[in-house]
């Protein structure tokens, strides 16, 4: 077999970084996505984990095992380990590859990256340039990070600075996966040892240089302290300093001198679907939570009503990467809230590519949480009801954060609809 159509994988077991198994291109690399492959578990591993789905496979849908196990296309957790957006940017021109689909399998190849989660690409092409030892370098202070910008990396490679692992966060804005030492200097991720590591952050600029680019980003900060608020689960630190936003990690859990890395699985994954942009419906998401998560009846709950906050505050980029479920051993939960933002207002005009099959009708998804939970009607409205008094003050608190009028009064629309229908539903009259 051509060295070239293999993939190696890795895993962080919570020890080590650890060989998981590797891909097989069975097709030509020039059909993309749609090459067939065949995806092994390393021996070792499968001998020591077999038929676990959590923490210690690469998808809730490939349980370890001993036996291959064949694909139409990709393995769709190989997507949630693709460089996206900036990352896939940066990539394709240090390498000089055009974006195109039939040089996907090299772009994943020849990407230097440690994504969010627990399992990575192992770069054994000789063309990638060799990385210096974690430690090597003295790193950043806070202020050098937040003063270069989105050309941060750039800074970075000029200074001699390792950058494994920087760009391993996708999306369209530029975005960091940093850790901060205990002298309070930053370095990539993958250029600081685990003991030496005090936080790891995932720092996020404007995708643009426009106004509405600075505050949708300025209004993460603020909407996830108002998911905080609101009952959801959130990233435990949230910053905004000078066109610079800070998010705390919930990948990586810091311990005396180690360092967690949970797995972290996209719904796009956890459905098997195999494709960038496409639309699904939630239905199809909450039923794969149900039948993964080890806390279903919260999670799905939860699931729902940061459905209806996303409609509320006009955050319309809600794909199914941009939702997942943490990984850990012996547990599998919808991961914290992240990406949230009033994107309706972004300059591209996203629109919500994630919708119920019947929008706005409240009564459909209480029936579906009762058939994939189960849950009483009872149960979810106690939820639904606790949510309808907070947000019913949303807008009160938002203005006292700071978030722009503009987005307050443009998604007013927005949260009447919501408000309507879930008022409708409890029996209360809506104001």
């Amino acid at each position: 077999m051509d060295k070239k159509s293999i993939l190696n994988l890795e895993i962080h077991d919570g020890f080590q970084w650890r060989r998981l198994g590797f891909v097989t291109l069975l097709e030509n690399e020039s059909l993309g996505l749609n090459a067939k492959t065949e995806f092994v578990f390393d021996f070792d591993h499968a001998e020591r984990f077999v038929e676990r789905s959590d923490l210690f496979a690469p998808s809730c849908l490939v349980p370890v095992s001993f036996e291959p196990k064949t694909f139409d296309g990709w393995p769709p957790f190989l997507l949630d380990l693709f460089p996206q957006g900036a990352a896939l940017k940066y990539v394709v021109d240090h390498y000089r590859i055009a974006d195109r689909p039939e040089n996907y399998w090299r772009i994943l190849k020849k990407a230097r990256l440690n994504p969010p989660g627990n399992v990575r690409v192992v770069v054994e092409d000789e063309e990638s340039p060799k990385e210096n030892s974690p430690d090597a370098h003295m790193g950043f202070s806070r202020s050098e990070v937040v003063d270069k910008g989105p050309n941060f990396l750039e800074h970075m490679v000029r200074c001699g600075a390792p950058v494994t692992g920087t760009t391993g966060a996708g999306g369209a804005a530029p975005k960091f996966l940093l850790r901060e030492d205990y002298s309070g200097r930053f370095h990539a991720d993958g250029a600081l040892s685990d003991e030496k590591t005090k936080s790891p952050w995932l720092v996020k600029f404007p995708r643009g240089r426009s106004l509405d680019d600075r505050d949708i980003l300025r209004s993460e900060k603020i909407l996830m302290e108002i998911a905080s608020e609101l009952g959801f689960t959130s990233p435990k630190s949230v910053s905004w300093e000078n066109n610079c936003l800070f998010v705390s990690r919930f990948d990586r859990l810091i311990g005396d001198k180690t360092v967690v890395y949970l797995g972290l699985e996209s719904f796009y994954s956890l459905v098997g679907h195999c494709d960038f942009g496409s639309r699904l419906q939630h239905e199809t998401y909450l039923r794969a939570l149900a039948r993964f998560g080890t806390e279903p009846k919260r999670d799905c709950i939860e699931y729902v009503l940061r459905d209806f906050f996303n409609v509320m505050v006009g955050n319309t980029d809600n794909h199914g990467r941009n939702s997942s479920v943490l990984k850990g051993d012996g547990w599998v939960r919808l991961a914290p809230i992240y990406d949230i933002a009033p994107m309706k207002f972004d300059p591209e005009g996203l629109v919500r590519s994630t919708r119920w099959g019947d929008e706005g009708n409240i009564g459909a998804i209480s029936k579906l949480l009762h058939e994939v939970v189960p849950m009483d009607v009872g149960e979810f409205k106690s939820h639904l009801n606790i949510f309808y008094d907070k947000v019913t003050r949303l807008v009160p608190r938002m203005k006292e954060l700071g978030l722009p009028d503009r987005y307050i009064n443009g998604t007013s629309s927005d949260r009447q609809f919501m408000q309507e229908c879930i008022g409708s539903y409890l029996g209360k009259t809506h104001v």
